[in-house]
């Protein structure tokens, strides 16, 4: 008998101690939702910040922003197309990834920088490019750029060697008569 009243003793104990540890829990519960500490009720402290949401439209523009700078006033001011063609070759690479648009851009003033420097050799004979060599390396130069910046540098260095050759070769009656232009007998 003494056993069995040892037994319910302890029945007793465990009953009380898991009453307690259930109780514990469940107020520890109504406490987190009731002061509102869980992370996803407290209120944060104001910063300042303002997230700023762009469009994807707005996103692909800042991002082709120094090539439609380069396009509008570099390539204008060298005479490499007009400010027409800026405007249209700006308004059709509007939907596009920049480095597309890029890719696009940079093979139209390739070919408009090689149209120009071939319209030059042959109403200068040649000009400073007179050697075959030095036109193929020329072609070459033209081909291998890859991005607006290089083909803006590139025609840069294009017309200053263009220009010291005409500055060289102005003197005489037919540079002040016919302006520059190098005329041989044929």
């Amino acid at each position: 008998m003494a056993f069995n009243k040892l037994l319910d003793e302890q029945i007793a104990w465990l009953e009380a101690e898991l009453d307690r540890e259930s109780d514990a829990r469940e107020e520890q519960a109504n406490q987190v939702v009731n002061d509102g500490d869980s992370p996803q009720k407290r209120v944060r402290k104001e910063s300042g910040y303002v997230p700023e949401a762009k469009s994807m439209p707005e996103k692909l523009a800042d991002r082709r922003a120094g090539m439609d700078a380069l396009l509008k006033n570099e390539c204008v001011t060298l005479k490499l197309i007009t400010p027409g063609q800026a405007k249209k070759m700006t308004r059709r690479f509007l939907g596009k990834d920049p480095k597309v648009a890029e890719e696009e851009v940079v093979v139209e003033l390739r070919n408009m920088l090689y149209s120009q420097i071939r319209q030059f050799i042959r109403s200068h004979e040649g000009g400073p490019w007179t050697s075959h060599s030095a036109q193929s390396d020329l072609r070459m130069d033209i081909a291998a750029t890859k991005s607006v910046r290089a083909v803006v540098t590139l025609t840069q260095h294009i017309f200053n060697e263009r220009d010291e050759w005409l500055q060289d070769n102005k003197g005489g009656l037919t540079g002040r008569f016919f302006g520059g232009r190098f005329w041989t007998k044929r």
